[in-house]
């Protein structure tokens, strides 16, 4: 059995979406203080109030009301632990769905290590069946003050017509009780407020950019002899109201608690058109100019996707099933945010009759989501609650009950697969951070039983395992699958490589763990994740509980969260998109280009705020975070671009697909050369990405004194065919190592003609001699440098090398390299008064005695003190 405590904790976060704004004391529907007015009977039970019976509440537990202990007075109700549950219930208090119920109790305990104290609600509908249930955090240990407990807002559905209060004592992890300790209950209230509500479907939260916003709100529950108004403002993604507006409300008289659950007529606001972006929906219902509750929603205005696309790699998972609302919008939402692919939790969905009864309605939804491209995955990561028990004290996770023999888990799993065997083609074992079949002996053994028990019932289904990119994959066992769950700085360093291993690799990101202050950091960093993981290869992207209320892309009532037009606007660009490479840029922001319906499009970032030059096409434009697009500033003189970068990555798109390909497959064939005297051969190679052939010539740009026995050269090439350039370079003697900027400029005629510069980085030194540099001022105040030269020669030299420091105003100082084998050589030099020389530029020197080797060096002295 799960303990009632886990669940409580779920429940509370599925049920409160309003904002509580310090309401006024409600209007008291009822009110418990366990006095003795609650016992007129005298037989130490509050009146009308129902103990639990059954065999997990056996009548041992001590329980009943307290005349020695209250929080105001000598008065509570009291429940001593004793090796098992107990609960006390209330009478059924009559409620409407025409107000807000707000309700406050406290608790204390005393010596409960195990067992804990909560409160609950439940709403009961007009044949007395329960149809929602509201529950407490939990309150256990030694409490020295009263806790105080508060549900609420609480907004009954128009079936419900009772309410009934609980008072527990629950088990804790691993169904432990507690063998003495106390729980007080005391001061129990339920009271009512107006009921305020901003009406919420698809296409109030996703909102085309040429339509007005028009904010539906319904009230109710309002009584006489008070002056109502209703504030309502729109407020941008930096809570900047943009719109607002206040009206005056007329009661309309239905007596309290009548049952007249008559919806009252919708008042509706339209807002001025805004652009597109987030934006928050906030209501205040005030009573006398004090406000009294408030709710808000979210929406984003952008421009709807007509036509979406039948493949791609972004999707969804979800960690619950969800309610029938969610369901039918999920379809259209998904269309909006460029999602192929959706994982749902299914293993629970046939295990009593009422999921059954719901599951018609999943599969509904999953012959919805296959029509439009989206490819539904089982998720097996949740046994039914009689397979659950089994694993009560010691749940690990799925690998637990996939060890076992089939025959205890079978029974649950097939009905599952066979009830939507035809949505569903792929299972996924386990939840997406399952870590339990991570270095278990038996793997390959567990995921063949397992395989072969769903391919029985769907014969093609693929099955796949989560994982974490932290560990290596196993090369033992092949699912269909890999669902690999990696952290931010892994995504953005590329370890999850997609292209590897026998087995599909999937990718999860998860936004919980995005940091920033703002909300331009966070989906900063989910765009850069979703480019790098598209670089990976992953044939799909997931992100990880969409509806979560905190990091979710959606808000648990289906709003859209801050981060969804960020992951919206690079999904919909992305998807489906073929990566070409990186474009070298001057200044050397990063970047990623991919190509989609012959356009180009480009994804630029850079760690400061800088400008990059470049030409990409006619009428190139930037695309930022929320999908707003602006045309790109052109220098006259030469046609070029200016990108702004910064750390916010921007899309730049509509650029020219053959220009984009042409610049990143131009450049050097070796691009580096030796650090030694004298000429170096190499090619300048390019591709004709154009859909004609061209003609033309390319020009070389060379750093200061360095020279080539060539500086242009002719171009002809047809389409798709490769061109070479030889050339023949010659670097000045003080060439440092490192690499040295060039340019390569084109001018072709094509479809017309194109004029347009690649910058090429050119290296000198092949990385098997190099040289290092280190200063540091030392305590007596000399500056000391050191010098490394490290030997990585394949074959093996053994190199000499004379060395030269050049010293602003000083003669120059000299050392010698003596037979240097593979390994390094470690020298150091010493000037008095450091700081004279801080700030100066100084360089080193070291020729090669035998050979033709140079390295040089430069830096500015002091900048690592």
């Amino acid at each position: 059995m799960i303990p009632l405590w886990l669940v409580a904790c779920q429940l509370m976060n599925t049920e409160l979406s309003a904002e509580d704004a310090a309401p006024l004391v409600p209007v008291p529907v009822c009110q418990y203080d366990f006095g003795p007015e609650d016992d007129r009977d005298l037989n130490g039970a509050p009146d009308e109030w129902v103990r639990r019976k059954g065999p997990a509440f056996p009548r041992y537990v001590k329980a009943g009301l307290d005349r020695t202990f209250g929080r105001r007075d000598s008065a509570s109700l009291r429940i001593q632990a004793n090796g098992g549950a107990a609960a006390y219930y209330s009478p059924f208090v009559r409620i409407d769905s025409l107000h807000t119920f707000h309700f406050e109790g406290y608790i204390r305990t005393q010596g409960l290590k195990h067992d804990a104290a909560m409160l609950s609600i439940s709403l009961l509908n007009h044949r007395r069946q329960r149809v929602q249930r509201i529950l407490s955090r939990p309150v256990l240990g030694d409490q020295d003050e009263w806790i105080p407990v508060r549900l609420g807002p609480i907004a009954p559905d128009a079936d419900v017509r009772f309410a009934v209060i609980g008072c527990h004592l629950v088990p804790g992890s691993g169904d432990q009780h507690d063998i003495g300790g106390n729980a007080w209950f005391d001061d129990l209230s339920l009271g009512r407020l107006p009921r305020l509500e901003l009406e919420s479907n698809f296409l109030a939260h996703f909102l085309n950019e040429a339509a007005p916003i028009r904010i539906t709100t319904r009230i109710s529950g309002l009584d006489d002899g008070y002056n109502y108004q209703l504030e309502l403002g729109l407020r941008d993604r930096a809570d900047k109201i943009v719109a607002e507006t206040t009206q005056q409300l007329t009661v309309r008289h239905v007596a309290p608690l009548s049952g007249d659950t008559t919806l009252p007529e919708p008042l509706v606001w339209e807002s001025p058109r805004q652009p597109p972006g987030f934006y928050r929906v906030k209501a205040v219902l005030k009573r006398d100019g004090m406000p009294i509750t408030t709710q808000q929603t979210t929406l984003t205005v952008l421009k709807l996707v007509a036509n979406t696309r039948r493949s791609g790699e972004f999707g969804w998972s979800l960690e619950q099933d969800l309610p029938r609302k969610l369901r039918d919008e999920l379809p259209q939402v998904s269309a909006q945010a460029g999602v192929n692919w959706l994982k749902y939790p299914l293993w629970r969905s046939l295990e009593d009759s009422q999921a059954t009864a719901q599951a018609g309605n999943v599969a509904t939804l999953f012959d919805h989501l296959r029509t439009q491209g989206v490819e539904p995955i089982g998720v097996l990561a949740d046994p039914p609650a009689k397979l659950r028990s089994k694993f009560a004290r010691q749940w690990l996770g799925v690998a637990e009950v996939f060890r076992l023999s089939p025959t205890l888990w079978r029974d649950s799993l097939e009905p599952v697969v066979a009830r939507f065997s035809s949505n569903v083609h792929h299972w996924q074992v386990g939840g997406d951070l399952d870590t339990s079949f991570l270095g278990i002996p038996d793997l390959p053994a567990t995921m063949q039983t397992v395989r072969a028990e769903i391919q029985k019932i769907s014969l093609n289904a693929g099955v796949g395992l989560p994982w974490t990119a932290a560990e290596p994959i196993p090369e033992t066992v092949r699912p269909t699958f890999w669902s690999v769950a990696a952290t931010a700085d892994q995504i953005l360093a590329g370890i999850p490589d997609a292209r590897r291993g026998a087995s599909s690799r999937w990718l999860l990101l998860q936004t919980a763990q995005l940091s920033g202050q703002t909300v331009e950091e966070r989906g900063g960093e989910l765009a850069r994740q979703m480019v790098a993981a598209k670089i990976s290869g992953a044939p799909a992207i997931f992100v990880s509980d969409v509806y979560h209320p905190q990091h979710g892309l959606l808000t648990p009532n289906g709003s859209p969260s801050e981060l969804f037009l960020p992951w919206r606007t690079y999904a919909l660009m992305l998807q489906g998109a073929e990566y070409l490479g990186a474009l070298p840029l001057p200044n050397g922001s990063h970047n990623a280009v991919f190509t989609r319906d012959g356009e180009a499009i480009a994804v630029l970032w850079n760690d400061v705020e800088t400008t990059e030059t470049i030409y990409l096409g006619e009428a190139p434009q930037e695309m930022d975070l929320w999908g707003r697009t602006r045309p790109l500033v052109t220098v006259e003189s030469t046609g070029e671009q200016l990108l702004e970068a910064g750390p916010i990555p921007k899309l730049i798109v509509d650029c020219s697909a053959p220009v984009a390909r042409w610049r990143i497959a131009a450049g050097f064939q070796a691009g580096k050369m030796r650090s030694e005297y004298g000429g170096h051969k190499d090619t300048i190679i390019g591709i004709n990405t154009f859909p004609q052939g061209v003609s033309g010539t390319v020009t070389l740009i060379l750093p200061p004194e360095w020279e080539s026995d060539q500086r242009e050269w002719p171009i002809h090439a047809g389409v798709g065919e490769p061109f070479r350039c030889d050339v023949y370079l010659t670097a000045p003697p003080n060439a440092p190592l490192g690499e040295h900027a060039m340019f390569l400029d084109f001018n072709i005629v094509a479809d017309r003609k194109y004029h347009f510069r690649i910058p090429k980085s050119y290296t000198v030194g092949l990385g098997d001699v190099t040289l290092e540099v280190r200063d540091r001022k030392l305590p007596d105040g000399r500056l000391e440098i050191e010098q490394t030269v490290s030997n990585r020669t394949e074959p093996e030299e053994i190199l000499d090398f004379r060395c030269s420091l050049f010293v602003p105003d000083s003669r120059r100082q000299k050392l010698q390299i003596t037979k240097l084998g593979q390994g390094q050589d470690r020298k150091l030099y010493h000037l008095p008064n450091a700081e004279r020389y801080r700030g100066q530029t100084m360089s080193l020197r070291l020729e090669q005695d035998g050979g033709r080797r140079v390295l040089n060096y430069r830096w500015k002295v002091g900048e690592e003190w």
